[in-house]
């Protein structure tokens, strides 16, 4: 991005010298030196020295044609500074002869003719830009290609802001492409003989009072010929001040971006999505109970105890009119236990989804699934994590705060690093970070701001323990509010002593008014020990039967047509 932050002092220069020329010529054109603004030749000269000095020498790995278009300007610059040393000596002696006013005519030329250099550079800088942003082979689109594919890879949301302005300057340069092909320099007089007839009229009226240095504060006509469209000059100035300004918010951002993702990517690695994405989805409307509620009518349906219309208790109705058999008796017995065991459920289910919603929406301490193996705990963690009430729940509670939701999993059959804690510190680094580059250079302010050099090895879990802890300390945190859910503590790998302090670590930050965290893990002394207490404290395996038995009378139901299903029926009771 070096040839966009080229490109925008090489407009900034540009636009300085349309203001000095313009000044210059207002010079000119009064008999005193004075323009209408009171402006001094000494300050002209600094604005145009320091707008020079940023057109510092090019090195070899600019783009050519800007540099060449850069020394071009630093030629200019000379001219420039040339022609108003002597409009500085000038200003010192008053304005007395009609052959300064002609000398002052031929100077206005030179003036002219500066500006026309400056058109033409203008217009080339704005054919150049627009080639390098949209030509396949452009180095500016090949380094925004490999930055926005870093940013999508490592989800970067700063990305964004880069699109935005990128669409910004396109449509600033196609607004200035419209203008430029429509130059004004046609429209103007073009020779000695214009601008001397042009002024004469003006050394005619010179009065008494200007010859001996007083202001004129006579007015122009309305059809008084002058080389300064002040319409058109007015436009070009705020364009090329816009795309200045573009141009180094565009380099600043690419430049930033870059940084930040490198950043990212020395937390990154290859698994870190892996135990995520390998977690199945809830199936046949498992755990909506725990966002959706238990309405009433929903309840009874469910759990089939009020009679229903639904297919299953039409099933059961059609043989249970004539005298049971011990069979039939032994499937009533269970049934009428089930019903019993699924209604204790959905009464403990509605406690669970009451407490996470208060949880949620206000503040608490650890939320803690407890469940044994394959009663569903990462399904669930999944599916609180993507589900829209959840996220709807905390942005209420967010407010006005940045929201930031962050899964991280450990799982003792993948990658060693999703089971450590290096591993389990990288993750919810990233996670964050990446949704908030902005608090890159506070966690992490050894691998960020100006010179970034990306580290030549991954940090060390010392260097990481440092970064996680200004991250639970960090002094701007009313700002934001994190939502963490982490799965599978029981996989760390440390011991018990290890899982113990990462637990307590856990819950100590978790009573930051800011951060709410979720975990789940199996049943162990060290998850009861610490969360077994807890209001906020469930066993998944508990609440479960409701969906083991709708899920296996959906698959029933699925895979036998009615006829077949019937058939069951009737050689069960045979």
């Amino acid at each position: 991005m070096e040839a966009a932050g080229l490109a925008s002092s090489i407009l900034t220069f540009i636009d300085i010298c349309y203001k000095v020329a313009k000044r210059t010529y207002e010079i000119y054109e009064s008999a005193t030196g004075a323009t209408a603004e009171n402006i001094h030749v000494g300050n002209v000269i600094i604005d145009l020295e320091k707008a020079a000095a940023e057109l510092s020498p090019v090195s070899r790995g600019h783009d050519a044609e800007l540099a060449k278009l850069s020394e071009q300007c630093r030629t200019l610059s000379d001219d420039l500074l040339k022609l108003l040393a002597g409009l500085e000596r000038r200003e010192k002696r008053l304005f007395q002869s009609f052959k300064a006013a002609i000398a002052s005519a031929r100077k206005q030329k030179e003036v002219a003719s500066i500006e026309k250099r400056l058109d033409q550079y203008r217009q080339q800088i704005i054919l150049h830009l627009t080639l390098n942003i949209y030509r396949d082979q452009s180095p500016i689109k090949a380094q925004l290609e490999r930055i926005r594919d870093d940013s999508s890879r490592l989800e970067n949301e700063h990305a964004a802001k880069l699109d935005a302005l990128h669409n910004q300057l396109s449509e600033l340069l196609e607004r200035m492409e419209t203008t430029s092909s429509r130059p004004f320099w046609d429209q103007q007089a073009s020779n000695d003989r214009d601008f001397i007839r042009t002024l004469s009229p003006r050394v005619n009226e010179l009065d008494q009072d200007e010859f001996f240095g007083k202001a004129s504060h006579k007015t122009h006509t309305a059809n008084e010929p002058s080389i300064h469209n002040i319409q058109y000059h007015a436009i070009v100035g705020n364009d090329l001040r816009d795309l200045a300004r573009l141009l180094h918010d565009f380099k600043s951002c690419a430049s930033t971006l870059e940084a930040e993702n490198k950043t990212l990517d020395s937390l990154y690695f290859d698994a870190i999505f892996q135990r995520e994405n390998s977690v199945s989805d809830a199936v046949s409307n498992t755990f909506a109970w725990i966002v959706d509620g238990f309405p009433p009518s929903t309840t009874s349906e469910s759990i089939d105890t009020n009679g229903s219309n639904s297919p299953r208790e039409s099933r059961r109705s059609s043989f249970s009119s004539s005298p049971k058999s011990e069979e039939e008796e032994l499937v009533d017995h269970h049934r009428i236990a089930l019903e019993k065991q699924l209604l204790e459920e959905t009464q403990n289910r509605e406690a669970m989804s009451q407490s996470l919603h208060s949880f949620l929406a206000d503040e608490g301490e650890v939320f803690f699934v407890c469940g044994k193996a394959g009663s569903g705990k990462s399904t669930l963690m999944k599916f609180l994590s993507h589900h829209s009430s959840v996220r709807e729940t905390l942005v209420d509670c967010a407010s006005k705060r940045k929201l930031v939701i962050v899964n991280t999993f450990f799982w003792s059959s993948g990658d060693p690093l999703q089971t450590s804690l290096e591993g389990f510190y990288r993750a919810v680094l990233f996670h964050t970070l990446r949704q908030c580059p902005e608090l890159l250079e506070t966690v992490i302010p050894t691998l960020t701001g100006i010179g970034f050099s990306p580290l030549s090895a991954a940090m060390s879990l010392s260097e990481l323990e440092a970064a996680f802890s200004r991250l639970q300390s960090l002094e701007n945190a009313a700002s934001y509010l994190f939502c963490y859910f982490i799965d599978g503590l029981d996989e760390y790998e440390g011991d018990p002593l290890d899982q113990k302090h990462l637990a307590e670590m856990l819950r100590k930050w978790s009573r930051k008014d800011n951060v709410k965290i979720i975990c789940s893990a199996r049943p162990s002394t060290v998850t009861l020990d610490i969360f077994g207490a807890s209001k906020t404290f469930f066993e998944l395996h508990k609440l479960t039967k409701a969906d083991i038995h709708a899920f296996a009378e959906d698959q029933i139901e699925k895979y036998l047509s009615e006829p077949t299903f019937e058939k069951v029926q009737a050689a069960l009771k045979s």
